[in-house]
């Protein structure tokens, strides 16, 4: 369903030219082929294969090693994250990770300054 909903959003199908290959998922029950694997579709299915794990990332509290505490002292909603994605796809918890002491596992990294929905929004993009 992402590799749809992403593949409707940044590609229009019907402005393609005739004779172009669409390259599909290894396990979409459209996509049928006698003809050798590339390398570009090799390439692509991995690819769908990481945005699967990333997805199973998000959606489970597995393994992780952070927990982003966004509001204040009293009312707020915790995020939980592994730090590694977090600091590859992101300069600022790069940083701030970097100046913070994570001997606790998980540690809490507290953010104050945003929304529940807008850090929400964040989190899916870093994932």
């Amino acid at each position: 369903d992402l590799y749809n909903s992403i593949l409707t959003y940044h590609y229009d199908r019907s402005a393609l030219p005739a004779n172009t290959r669409i390259l599909e998922p290894r396990h979409a029950s459209n996509y049928v082929s006698s003809e050798p694997t590339t390398r570009c579709e090799s390439f692509f299915s991995s690819y769908e294969d990481l945005v699967n794990i990333n997805e199973k990332l998000f959606r489970t509290n597995d393994q992780f090693d952070v927990i982003i505490r966004i509001g204040n002292d009293i009312d707020f909603d915790d995020f939980y994250a592994h730090s590694l994605i977090l600091c590859a796809r992101s300069s600022y918890f790069n940083t701030a990770f970097s100046n913070i002491n994570q001997n606790e596992n998980p540690f809490i990294f507290p953010i104050q300054d945003t929304s529940k929905v807008v850090f929400d929004v964040i989190f899916r993009y870093l994932f």
